[in-house]
C-alpha cells in the first residue's frame, strides 16, 4: 500500500518541476558577501578631474573679461597631441626640432615617447619656476581621433616625473593642473 502511494505522487508531479534549495542560495549569498564586502575596500578608484572655466568667470556671463593685472605673466603651457607626435607651444612660442617644421617630439617606432615628453616638460619647468603666475597648468589638447589611452598616458607624463637625486629616484610634479582643450584637426 506504501509503494502505491509514493508512484501515484510522482504521478501527480510535472516533469522537470522541483523547489529551489532556497536555503542553500541563501547560506551561499551569506559566505559570499564579507568577501565581496573585503574586496571592494581594497580596490581604489582614481579619478582624473580636468579644470575646466566655471560659469562664474566674466566671459561665461557674457561681460568682458578683466585684463591680468601687468606684473603677472602667463605661461599659457600647451601640449598638442597630433598622430605625428607632441607639439609643446606656450608663451614664447612653439617648440620645435632643429631639423624640421615637425612636432616638439615625433613619434618613436611609430609609438608616442612619453618618456621624452617628461623630460622635455621637467627642462620647461626649472627653466619658468617662479617667473609665471599659471606655472603648474598645462593645456592637453588632442588631435581628432586620438585615442583615449594616448591621452590618459600623456596627463600621466606632464604630471609627475622620476628624477634621480643622490642616488636615489624621487617622485617630481611637473604640470599636475591639467585642462583638455577642444579637440584639433
Amino acid at each position: 500500500m506504501l509503494a502505491s502511494r509514493r508512484s501515484k505522487r510522482k504521478r501527480f508531479e510535472p516533469e522537470g518541476t522541483k523547489e529551489l534549495p532556497l536555503i542553500s542560495i541563501i547560506n551561499l549569498m551569506v559566505i559570499l558577501m564579507p568577501f565581496l564586502l573585503m574586496g571592494a575596500s581594497f580596490l581604489e578608484i582614481t579619478m582624473v578631474k580636468p579644470e575646466l572655466p566655471s560659469s562664474s568667470e566674466p566671459a561665461a556671463q557674457g561681460q568682458a573679461p578683466t585684463a591680468p593685472a601687468p606684473e603677472q605673466k602667463y605661461l599659457n603651457l600647451t601640449v598638442f597631441v597630433t598622430r605625428e607626435g607632441f607639439t609643446i607651444g606656450g608663451a614664447g612660442g612653439i617648440l620645435g626640432t632643429a631639423e624640421s617644421k615637425g612636432p616638439t617630439i615625433p613619434l618613436l617606432q611609430g609609438e608616442y615617447d612619453y618618456a621624452q615628453l617628461s623630460q622635455k616638460l621637467f627642462e620647461i619647468r626649472k627653466k619658468v619656476q617662479g617667473q609665471f603666475s599659471d606655472e603648474r597648468n598645462v593645456i592637453l589638447v588632442p588631435e581628432r581621433g586620438i585615442k583615449y589611452q594616448v591621452i590618459i598616458s600623456t596627463m600621466d607624463a606632464a604630471r609627475e616625473i622620476w628624477v634621480e637625486e643622490g642616488g636615489q629616484k624621487v617622485k617630481k610634479f611637473l604640470f599636475p593642473h591639467i585642462a583638455i582643450g577642444a579637440l584639433s584637426g
